[in-house]
């Protein structure tokens, strides 16, 4: 995808704007023509410029790096770009849209692009090369695997591979990742990639990162959005008692955590609008068909908003186990109360009720229900 962005950038540079400093060029995927102008806290810092077949160029003079929004007029939809004084490409894909937000954006250019890359890949490339050669191969297939339907089998793999046969190298990059972080904490980077860390990460880390920022980084835009995810979070954490909750599976019976007192239940957030989280499910199968026999349940629990979604993805998925819609109650969901701000997201409560294991996707469950059960 980098090298498409590359080849993409190469050809719009040669048309940036004229008469103005800096360039803000990119390709949206599945757009025709519309309008664009560039915002940051509602006001606009461009002039309103056309879209053509998908194609965006503003220019701008210098600015305050900060999280800015492009704003697509005739479609309703937006895409959020983190801006400096440089010039910057981006690449998205209209089709990946969430609530008139298009979610998956590749940029390239700015100082955040830097220190995502060394964030994200540096670290982590130089930890996956000290194992052995064939779990390297599969980590990166995996990689390189198609995002939209991941193979469930590689999806597996990489997870046993990486997770629960290195959890040693897994602790190391979450390590490093913090501890780059709040050594960059008076960078404006810093809190997209706090953003990004807040579903996986307990509320401690997160402070911390915080506590050691300058006050001109803690009061940029992004940091609002940073404050409301972690107020979300609410108090739990591992080793906090597992609140309880009833809703109803397909055919109006009711369930309840506190049924599976006793046992281990893996709490599976997802919806089936999420393709991680349905390309999973064989996962959870092959995980629950070598488990159950030893007091370990699954409870599904969808965030579909459409309730006849969710019955139809019931139906194909074929659940061995209770799967309910999640419904507010005194306009609370079980999702907000547990905290949920992302899925795949699987909470694991063990047979005293206390929550033992917060974690983003499937990739560990295994691996910690089996360390559980050992003791």
């Amino acid at each position: 995808m980098r090298k498409i962005l590359m080849i993409f950038m190469t050809a719009l540079l040669a048309s940036c704007s004229a008469g103005q400093q800096y360039s803000l060029t990119g390709h949206i995927k599945g757009l025709k023509d519309d309008k664009a102008v560039l915002l940051r806290n509602g006001v606009a810092i461009s002039d309103t410029v056309p879209v053509v077949n998908g194609n965006v160029n503003i220019g701008f003079d210098s600015i305050q790096s900060d999280l800015y929004r492009l704003k697509l007029i005739d479609c309703k939809s937006f895409v959020m770009l983190p801006l400096d004084n440089n010039n910057v490409t981006f690449y998205a894909d209209a089709k990946k849209t969430i609530n008139r937000h298009i979610d998956h954006v590749i940029t390239a250019g700015s100082d955040y692009d830097k220190l995502y890359y060394e964030f994200n890949f540096i670290y982590r490339d130089k930890v996956i090369s000290q194992l052995p050669k064939e779990d390297q191969e599969v980590y990166h297939k995996y990689i390189a695997g198609t995002e939209q339907k991941p193979d469930p089998e590689i999806r597996k793999i990489k997870g046993q591979a990486f997770f629960e046969k290195y959890p040693n190298q897994a602790n190391e990059v979450k390590k490093f990742r913090f501890d780059f972080m709040a050594d960059n904490a008076d960078n404006y980077v810093v809190p997209y990639l706090l953003n990004a860390m807040i579903v996986s990460s307990s509320k401690d880390d997160i402070e911390g990162v915080i506590a050691v920022m300058p006050e001109e980084i803690k009061n940029i835009e992004l940091m609002k959005q940073v404050y409301r995810r972690l107020k979300l979070k609410g108090d739990l954490d591992v080793n906090s008692m597992a609140p309880d909750f009833t809703l109803q599976d397909e055919h109006g019976k009711e369930i309840s955590l506190s049924d599976y007192k006793g046992k281990y239940v893996v709490l599976d957030f997802w919806a089936s609008w999420c393709n991680p989280c349905r390309a999973s499910v064989p996962v959870l199968k092959d995980f629950y068909s070598r488990y159950k026999q030893h007091d370990v349940e699954i409870l599904s629990i969808s965030i579909d908003s459409n309730r006849s979604s969710w019955l139809k993805a019931n139906e194909e998925e074929n659940f061995p186990w209770e799967s309910v819609l999640d419904v507010k109650k005194n306009k609370k969901s079980v999702a907000r109360t547990y905290g949920v701000t992302a899925i795949p997201k699987i909470v694991i409560v063990n047979p005293e009720g206390v929550i033992c294991a917060i974690e983003m996707g499937v990739g560990t469950t295994e691996g910690i229900i089996k360390k559980l059960i050992k003791k």
